[in-house]
Protein backbone atom coordinates (compact mmCIF):
# COMPACT_ATOMS: atom_id res chain seq x y z
CA UNK A 1 0.00 0.00 0.00
CA UNK A 2 1.52 3.55 -0.88
CA UNK A 3 2.36 5.79 1.65
CA UNK A 4 0.50 9.23 1.34
CA UNK A 5 2.50 12.71 2.28
CA UNK A 6 1.19 14.33 4.94
CA UNK A 7 3.14 17.44 5.45
CA UNK A 8 2.21 21.07 4.17
CA UNK A 9 4.04 21.27 0.81
CA UNK A 10 5.61 25.34 1.04
CA UNK A 11 7.05 26.63 -2.13
CA UNK A 12 9.46 29.23 -3.17
CA UNK A 13 9.50 30.32 -6.65
CA UNK A 14 12.25 32.95 -6.67
CA UNK A 15 11.31 35.20 -9.97
CA UNK A 16 8.56 36.79 -11.03
CA UNK A 17 5.83 34.63 -11.65
CA UNK A 18 4.82 35.08 -15.32
CA UNK A 19 2.96 31.64 -15.75
CA UNK A 20 4.81 30.54 -18.49
CA UNK A 21 8.39 29.15 -18.96
CA UNK A 22 9.21 27.71 -15.45
CA UNK A 23 6.74 29.15 -13.69
CA UNK A 24 4.19 26.67 -16.13
CA UNK A 25 6.33 23.82 -14.37
CA UNK A 26 6.05 24.60 -11.38
CA UNK A 27 2.35 25.19 -11.31
CA UNK A 28 1.20 22.25 -13.64
CA UNK A 29 3.57 20.09 -10.34
CA UNK A 30 1.52 22.01 -7.64
CA UNK A 31 -1.74 21.56 -9.16
CA UNK A 32 -1.31 18.02 -9.32
CA UNK A 33 -0.80 17.78 -5.77
CA UNK A 34 -3.48 20.31 -4.88
CA UNK A 35 -5.49 17.71 -6.98
CA UNK A 36 -4.68 14.89 -5.28
CA UNK A 37 -5.46 16.54 -1.38
CA UNK A 38 -2.12 18.21 -0.80
CA UNK A 39 -1.83 21.39 1.33
CA UNK A 40 0.04 23.11 -0.82
CA UNK A 41 1.35 26.97 -1.18
CA UNK A 42 3.54 28.85 -3.75
CA UNK A 43 5.70 32.09 -2.48
CA UNK A 44 6.75 34.29 -5.28
CA UNK A 45 7.67 37.62 -5.39
CA UNK A 46 4.87 39.01 -8.04
CA UNK A 47 2.59 37.28 -10.47
CA UNK A 48 2.17 38.41 -13.92
CA UNK A 49 -1.91 39.04 -14.94
CA UNK A 50 -3.64 35.54 -14.63
CA UNK A 51 -0.42 33.51 -13.26
CA UNK A 52 -1.86 33.75 -9.66
CA UNK A 53 -3.61 30.41 -8.68
CA UNK A 54 -5.68 29.53 -5.32
CA UNK A 55 -3.15 28.51 -3.92
CA UNK A 56 -0.13 31.46 -4.73
CA UNK A 57 0.82 33.95 -2.25
CA UNK A 58 2.50 37.37 -3.62
CA UNK A 59 5.20 38.69 -1.63
CA UNK A 60 4.21 41.85 -3.03
CA UNK A 61 0.57 43.08 -3.67
CA UNK A 62 -0.67 43.33 -7.36
CA UNK A 63 -0.92 46.73 -6.37
CA UNK A 64 2.38 47.72 -5.35
CA UNK A 65 3.84 45.22 -8.11
CA UNK A 66 5.44 48.02 -10.05
CA UNK A 67 6.25 50.20 -7.90
CA UNK A 68 8.38 48.03 -5.61
CA UNK A 69 10.35 46.53 -8.63
CA UNK A 70 11.05 50.13 -9.82
CA UNK A 71 12.17 51.48 -6.27
CA UNK A 72 13.56 48.32 -4.80
CA UNK A 73 14.98 46.16 -7.53
CA UNK A 74 14.61 42.63 -9.09
CA UNK A 75 16.88 41.06 -6.35
CA UNK A 76 15.66 43.08 -3.37
CA UNK A 77 11.89 42.04 -4.11
CA UNK A 78 13.35 38.44 -4.59
CA UNK A 79 14.89 38.57 -1.16
CA UNK A 80 12.12 39.93 0.31
CA UNK A 81 9.98 37.07 -1.48
CA UNK A 82 12.36 34.58 0.42
CA UNK A 83 12.02 36.31 4.03
CA UNK A 84 7.93 35.41 3.66
CA UNK A 85 8.42 32.41 2.71
CA UNK A 86 10.44 32.20 6.01
CA UNK A 87 8.06 33.05 7.97
CA UNK A 88 5.20 31.03 7.01
CA UNK A 89 7.34 27.89 7.35
CA UNK A 90 6.09 25.54 10.60
CA UNK A 91 8.13 23.01 12.14
CA UNK A 92 7.46 19.28 9.96
CA UNK A 93 6.75 21.59 6.73
CA UNK A 94 8.11 20.76 3.39
CA UNK A 95 9.89 23.44 1.81
CA UNK A 96 10.34 22.64 -1.54
CA UNK A 97 12.72 25.30 -3.32
CA UNK A 98 13.72 26.33 -6.72
CA UNK A 99 16.72 27.31 -8.49
CA UNK A 100 17.58 31.22 -7.63
CA UNK A 101 17.38 31.10 -3.78
CA UNK A 102 19.55 32.07 -1.99
CA UNK A 103 22.04 29.59 0.50
CA UNK A 104 20.41 31.37 3.33
CA UNK A 105 17.10 30.35 2.71
CA UNK A 106 17.91 26.47 2.72
CA UNK A 107 19.76 27.28 5.66
CA UNK A 108 17.23 29.14 7.79
CA UNK A 109 14.22 26.82 6.53
CA UNK A 110 16.50 24.28 8.06
CA UNK A 111 16.59 25.99 11.64
CA UNK A 112 12.54 25.89 11.41
CA UNK A 113 12.77 22.45 11.94
CA UNK A 114 11.26 21.93 7.76
CA UNK A 115 12.21 19.57 5.36
CA UNK A 116 14.26 20.82 2.57
CA UNK A 117 13.45 19.89 -0.65
CA UNK A 118 15.52 21.21 -3.48
CA UNK A 119 14.32 21.32 -7.36
CA UNK A 120 17.22 20.63 -9.94
CA UNK A 121 15.72 21.67 -13.57
CA UNK A 122 18.93 21.06 -14.99
CA UNK A 123 22.42 18.77 -14.61
CA UNK A 124 24.63 19.81 -11.95
CA UNK A 125 26.54 23.25 -13.28
CA UNK A 126 29.62 21.06 -13.06
CA UNK A 127 28.94 18.79 -15.35
CA UNK A 128 26.83 21.32 -17.65
CA UNK A 129 29.41 23.63 -18.09
CA UNK A 130 32.30 20.60 -19.17
CA UNK A 131 29.29 19.01 -21.82
CA UNK A 132 29.06 22.78 -23.12
CA UNK A 133 33.08 23.46 -23.25
CA UNK A 134 33.63 20.21 -25.08
CA UNK A 135 30.78 20.87 -27.18
CA UNK A 136 32.22 24.33 -28.29
CA UNK A 137 35.90 23.26 -28.88
CA UNK A 138 34.45 20.54 -31.15
CA UNK A 139 31.93 23.02 -33.26
CA UNK A 140 34.95 26.14 -33.15
CA UNK A 141 32.81 28.43 -31.05
CA UNK A 142 32.55 30.21 -27.85
CA UNK A 143 31.34 28.31 -24.49
CA UNK A 144 27.37 28.08 -25.10
CA UNK A 145 27.20 29.22 -20.89
CA UNK A 146 27.65 31.66 -18.25
CA UNK A 147 28.29 29.10 -15.52
CA UNK A 148 31.01 30.68 -13.12
CA UNK A 149 33.16 28.88 -10.27
CA UNK A 150 31.09 30.56 -8.03
CA UNK A 151 27.58 29.03 -8.91
CA UNK A 152 29.05 25.91 -9.38
CA UNK A 153 29.98 26.35 -5.30
CA UNK A 154 26.70 27.39 -4.83
CA UNK A 155 24.98 24.61 -6.38
CA UNK A 156 26.99 21.95 -4.27
CA UNK A 157 26.51 24.09 -0.88
CA UNK A 158 22.52 23.96 -1.76
CA UNK A 159 23.01 19.92 -2.12
CA UNK A 160 25.12 19.54 0.82
CA UNK A 161 22.14 21.99 3.05
CA UNK A 162 19.12 19.87 0.65
CA UNK A 163 17.50 16.66 2.40
CA UNK A 164 16.18 15.45 -0.89
CA UNK A 165 17.17 16.80 -4.37
CA UNK A 166 14.44 15.96 -6.98
CA UNK A 167 15.92 15.11 -10.55
CA UNK A 168 13.98 15.34 -13.90
CA UNK A 169 15.89 12.79 -15.87
CA UNK A 170 18.27 9.86 -15.51
CA UNK A 171 21.31 12.14 -17.35
CA UNK A 172 20.50 14.64 -14.33
CA UNK A 173 20.17 11.63 -11.60
CA UNK A 174 23.83 10.68 -13.13
CA UNK A 175 25.22 14.30 -13.29
CA UNK A 176 24.44 14.49 -9.55
CA UNK A 177 26.18 11.60 -8.66
CA UNK A 178 29.19 13.00 -10.75
CA UNK A 179 29.22 15.90 -8.24
CA UNK A 180 28.81 13.49 -4.64
CA UNK A 181 25.07 14.13 -4.07
CA UNK A 182 24.20 11.11 -2.06
CA UNK A 183 22.06 8.28 -3.41
CA UNK A 184 19.67 8.86 -0.74
CA UNK A 185 19.42 12.62 -1.57
CA UNK A 186 18.44 11.77 -5.33
CA UNK A 187 14.52 11.45 -5.87
CA UNK A 188 13.95 10.46 -9.64
CA UNK A 189 10.92 12.32 -11.31
CA UNK A 190 10.39 13.80 -14.31
CA UNK A 191 8.12 17.09 -15.72
CA UNK A 192 5.24 16.43 -17.77
CA UNK A 193 2.45 18.05 -20.02
CA UNK A 194 -0.75 19.59 -20.29
CA UNK A 195 -3.32 17.87 -22.70
CA UNK A 196 -5.54 20.93 -21.93
CA UNK A 197 -3.32 23.46 -23.10
CA UNK A 198 -1.11 21.60 -25.97
CA UNK A 199 -4.16 19.38 -27.12
CA UNK A 200 -3.74 15.75 -28.11
CA UNK A 201 -2.60 13.58 -32.01
CA UNK A 202 -4.80 15.32 -34.71
CA UNK A 203 -7.91 14.49 -35.34
CA UNK A 204 -7.24 13.00 -38.84
CA UNK A 205 -4.38 11.75 -39.77
CA UNK A 206 -1.38 13.64 -40.96
CA UNK A 207 -1.34 14.29 -44.87
CA UNK A 208 0.99 12.30 -46.90
CA UNK A 209 2.60 13.99 -49.37
CA UNK A 210 6.41 12.60 -49.95
CA UNK A 211 7.87 15.67 -47.79
CA UNK A 212 9.16 15.58 -44.29
CA UNK A 213 8.56 18.02 -42.16
CA UNK A 214 11.12 17.68 -38.79
CA UNK A 215 9.86 20.12 -35.82
CA UNK A 216 12.53 21.54 -33.29
CA UNK A 217 10.46 24.21 -30.59
CA UNK A 218 12.77 26.17 -28.41
CA UNK A 219 15.53 28.42 -28.03
CA UNK A 220 17.90 27.38 -31.07
CA UNK A 221 21.14 27.20 -29.80
CA UNK A 222 24.74 24.99 -29.12
CA UNK A 223 23.20 24.10 -25.66
CA UNK A 224 20.17 22.45 -27.48
CA UNK A 225 22.32 20.72 -30.57
CA UNK A 226 21.29 22.47 -33.00
CA UNK A 227 23.98 22.82 -34.99
CA UNK A 228 24.12 18.69 -35.34
CA UNK A 229 20.60 18.86 -36.56
CA UNK A 230 21.66 21.19 -39.46
CA UNK A 231 24.34 19.05 -40.56
CA UNK A 232 22.20 16.24 -39.70
CA UNK A 233 19.37 17.57 -41.91
CA UNK A 234 21.82 18.71 -44.94
CA UNK A 235 22.86 14.87 -44.84
CA UNK A 236 19.92 13.08 -44.94
CA UNK A 237 19.25 14.76 -48.53
CA UNK A 238 15.50 14.87 -47.99
CA UNK A 239 12.59 16.29 -49.51
CA UNK A 240 11.11 18.64 -46.85
CA UNK A 241 11.36 20.81 -44.24
CA UNK A 242 13.34 21.58 -41.02
CA UNK A 243 11.05 23.71 -39.11
CA UNK A 244 12.23 25.94 -35.99
CA UNK A 245 9.70 27.60 -33.63
CA UNK A 246 11.17 29.49 -31.39
CA UNK A 247 14.27 31.92 -31.63
CA UNK A 248 17.10 31.19 -32.61
CA UNK A 249 20.46 32.70 -31.44
CA UNK A 250 22.32 35.42 -32.38
CA UNK A 251 25.50 33.73 -32.02
CA UNK A 252 24.11 30.58 -34.24
CA UNK A 253 22.43 32.99 -37.12
CA UNK A 254 25.58 34.67 -37.80
CA UNK A 255 27.70 31.00 -37.09
CA UNK A 256 25.44 29.40 -39.66
CA UNK A 257 23.65 31.50 -41.59
CA UNK A 258 24.04 29.87 -44.97
CA UNK A 259 22.07 26.93 -42.98
CA UNK A 260 19.44 29.05 -42.15
CA UNK A 261 19.13 30.78 -45.87
CA UNK A 262 18.46 27.43 -47.26
CA UNK A 263 15.16 27.27 -48.95
CA UNK A 264 14.02 23.81 -47.04
CA UNK A 265 15.15 25.40 -43.42
CA UNK A 266 11.81 27.29 -42.23
CA UNK A 267 11.98 29.70 -38.79
CA UNK A 268 8.36 30.14 -37.43
CA UNK A 269 10.05 32.87 -34.61
CA UNK A 270 7.36 32.43 -31.60
CA UNK A 271 4.37 30.62 -31.71
CA UNK A 272 1.56 31.43 -28.98
CA UNK A 273 -0.30 28.16 -30.19
CA UNK A 274 2.84 25.48 -30.55
CA UNK A 275 -0.23 22.71 -30.09
CA UNK A 276 -0.87 23.31 -33.82
CA UNK A 277 2.73 23.02 -34.98
CA UNK A 278 3.27 19.62 -33.92
CA UNK A 279 -0.21 18.17 -35.13
CA UNK A 280 1.14 19.50 -38.85
CA UNK A 281 4.79 18.53 -38.25
CA UNK A 282 5.98 14.85 -38.79
CA UNK A 283 8.53 14.11 -36.90
CA UNK A 284 10.00 15.75 -33.93
CA UNK A 285 13.86 16.67 -33.70
CA UNK A 286 15.56 17.50 -29.96
CA UNK A 287 19.45 16.59 -30.07
CA UNK A 288 20.43 18.60 -26.79
CA UNK A 289 23.45 18.45 -24.93
CA UNK A 290 22.13 19.85 -21.56
CA UNK A 291 18.67 19.52 -20.21
CA UNK A 292 16.50 18.61 -17.10
CA UNK A 293 12.88 17.50 -18.09
CA UNK A 294 12.13 18.54 -21.84
CA UNK A 295 8.66 19.68 -22.07
CA UNK A 296 8.63 19.90 -25.56
CA UNK A 297 9.46 16.04 -26.15
CA UNK A 298 6.17 15.31 -23.18
CA UNK A 299 4.14 17.92 -25.70
CA UNK A 300 5.60 16.63 -29.18
CA UNK A 301 4.74 13.03 -28.18
CA UNK A 302 1.65 13.92 -26.11
CA UNK A 303 0.04 14.61 -30.24
CA UNK A 304 0.96 11.77 -31.44
CA UNK A 305 4.74 12.84 -33.09
CA UNK A 306 7.70 10.39 -33.17
CA UNK A 307 10.19 11.44 -32.07
CA UNK A 308 14.32 11.52 -32.79
CA UNK A 309 15.92 12.88 -29.37
CA UNK A 310 19.49 12.65 -27.48
CA UNK A 311 19.46 11.17 -24.39
CA UNK A 312 19.33 14.21 -22.58
CA UNK A 313 15.98 15.13 -25.08
CA UNK A 314 14.72 11.97 -23.67
CA UNK A 315 13.59 13.03 -20.55
CA UNK A 316 12.06 9.99 -18.41
CA UNK A 317 9.55 9.65 -21.69
CA UNK A 318 11.45 8.44 -24.50
CA UNK A 319 12.98 5.22 -23.88
CA UNK A 320 13.02 3.89 -27.46
CA UNK A 321 11.78 2.65 -30.49
CA UNK A 322 9.08 0.59 -28.27
CA UNK A 323 7.76 4.71 -27.46
CA UNK A 324 8.07 5.43 -30.91
CA UNK A 325 11.45 7.81 -30.22
CA UNK A 326 14.71 6.84 -31.86
CA UNK A 327 17.31 8.24 -29.07
CA UNK A 328 21.14 9.16 -30.52
CA UNK A 329 24.11 10.86 -29.23
CA UNK A 330 23.36 14.33 -30.42
CA UNK A 331 27.13 14.13 -31.67
CA UNK A 332 26.27 10.99 -34.56
CA UNK A 333 24.87 13.15 -37.52
CA UNK A 334 25.24 10.23 -39.63
CA UNK A 335 22.54 8.32 -37.29
CA UNK A 336 20.45 11.32 -37.26
CA UNK A 337 20.69 11.68 -41.00
CA UNK A 338 19.45 8.19 -41.13
CA UNK A 339 16.81 8.25 -38.49
CA UNK A 340 15.25 11.04 -40.87
CA UNK A 341 15.76 8.59 -43.42
CA UNK A 342 14.00 6.04 -41.89
CA UNK A 343 10.56 7.98 -40.72
CA UNK A 344 10.38 9.48 -44.18
CA UNK A 345 8.14 5.92 -44.24
CA UNK A 346 4.51 7.34 -43.38
CA UNK A 347 3.40 3.77 -42.24
CA UNK A 348 6.80 3.77 -39.48
CA UNK A 349 5.67 7.43 -38.55
CA UNK A 350 2.29 6.51 -37.76
CA UNK A 351 2.82 3.13 -35.71
CA UNK A 352 5.77 5.33 -34.02
CA UNK A 353 2.84 8.28 -33.52
CA UNK A 354 0.54 6.18 -31.87
CA UNK A 355 3.15 4.33 -29.80
CA UNK A 356 4.24 7.70 -28.66
CA UNK A 357 1.02 9.61 -27.78
CA UNK A 358 0.30 6.18 -25.68
CA UNK A 359 3.39 6.61 -23.37
CA UNK A 360 3.02 10.01 -23.29
CA UNK A 361 -0.44 9.71 -21.63
CA UNK A 362 1.61 8.59 -18.13
CA UNK A 363 3.31 11.69 -18.50
CA UNK A 364 0.70 14.49 -17.65
CA UNK A 365 0.95 17.00 -14.46
CA UNK A 366 -1.41 14.67 -12.20
CA UNK A 367 1.25 11.78 -12.74
CA UNK A 368 4.13 13.86 -12.26
CA UNK A 369 2.54 15.20 -8.96
CA UNK A 370 1.44 11.49 -7.80
CA UNK A 371 5.42 10.16 -8.06
CA UNK A 372 6.68 13.54 -6.65
CA UNK A 373 4.08 12.71 -3.37
CA UNK A 374 5.21 9.09 -3.65
CA UNK A 375 9.44 9.50 -3.56
CA UNK A 376 8.73 12.10 -0.70
CA UNK A 377 6.84 10.08 1.11
CA UNK A 378 8.66 6.73 0.90
CA UNK A 379 11.90 8.88 2.49
CA UNK A 380 10.11 11.10 4.79
CA UNK A 381 8.18 10.32 8.22
CA UNK A 382 4.61 12.24 8.01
Amino acid sequence: MTRKFNRRVVTLFPHYNTGGANSHIVAGILSGMVGLGADVSLWVPASGPGAARSYTKNAVPGRLRGLSYRIAGVSRVNRFAERRFLASLRPDDLAYIWPGASLDVYLRAKDRGAMVAAENINCHTATARAILEREGAALGLPPDHGITDEAIAHERAVHEAADVVFSPNQMVDESLRQNDVPEAKILPCSYGWAPERIGGPPANPRAIDGRLRVLFVGLACVRKGVPRLLDAWARAGLTGELQFAGRVSDDLLKSRAGDFARSDVRRFGHVPNVGDLYRAADVFAFPSLEEGGPLVTYEAMGCGLPVVVSPMGAGRVARGEEDGAIVLPPEDVDGWAAAFRRLADPELRAEFGRRAAARAAAFTWDGCAATRLERLAAVCPS
